[in-house]
């Protein structure tokens, strides 16, 4: 009876050391931004394999501990990271372009409800160009969706900080931790279970994905 009891608070332990390990490891917990205190909800660093229960469609692998995404003749390659969060929250990843497959390259960091898209939120960026498009749809009413210009153009081979910020209702981008949209109006919000990954016409390489919400939530 003592070695099965044993046994199952070693199995417990490994199991707590392992979470830890994937979802927290080596990564600041808390950071602030413009004066308020986000908790990081989910790390995962794509060196430690694929995203548990993570699915999606298109050519993905795991390369030098990257995860490579492959989208060509204007087809998406998605990968979702299910997580569920509040409509407060930060997404952000570290991605680079390895080579352009055709025109209109580019690579997308959204979070959404469910394959219904009711709500879905998030930043476009494109290979070589000064612009980002940003999205932000909550329960079926499209607030922003549009592009904007940019003093930053994306290069192959760099790596680059996507993060898109939802808080009371603004809805803001960033790339490198320059700001490069923030809406003048506050909007609704909505579920998010599904934050994402896509390619477009490209072959791109991805470092991490974090979720952070603020502290006081």
């Amino acid at each position: 009876m003592r070695r099965i009891v044993y046994f199952v608070i070693v199995v417990l332990a490994l199991c707590g050391l392992w979470f830890f390990r994937h979802y927290w490891q080596g990564q600041p917990q808390t950071v602030t931004i413009d004066g308020v205190a986000w908790n990081q909800i989910l790390c995962w660093e794509f060196g430690d394999g694929f995203y548990p229960n993570g699915w999606g469609w298109g050519d993905w692998s795991i390369v030098d501990g990257e995860l490579e995404g492959r989208g060509s003749e204007g087809e998406f390659s998605v990968y979702f990271f299910p997580f569920t969060h509040g409509g407060q929250f930060i997404l952000e990843t570290k991605f680079r372009f390895i080579e352009g497959l055709d025109s209109d390259v580019e690579v997308q960091l959204l979070t959404r409800d469910s394959n219904e898209i009711n709500s879905e939120s998030g930043m476009v960026l494109f290979a070589e160009e000064k612009k980002v498009t940003v999205r932000h749809m909550a329960n079926r009413v499209e607030y922003v969706y549009r592009p904007f210009s940019t003093s930053l153009s994306i290069n192959y081979g760099k790596w680059y900080v996507m993060r898109f910020m939802v808080y009371n209702g603004t809805v803001r981008a960033f790339v490198n931790e320059s700001e490069v949209y923030s809406s003048n109006q506050r909007y609704q919000v909505g579920e998010y279970h599904e934050p994402h990954l896509a390619v477009r016409n490209a072959i791109a390489r991805f470092g991490y994905v974090k979720i952070l919400v603020p502290s006081s939530s």
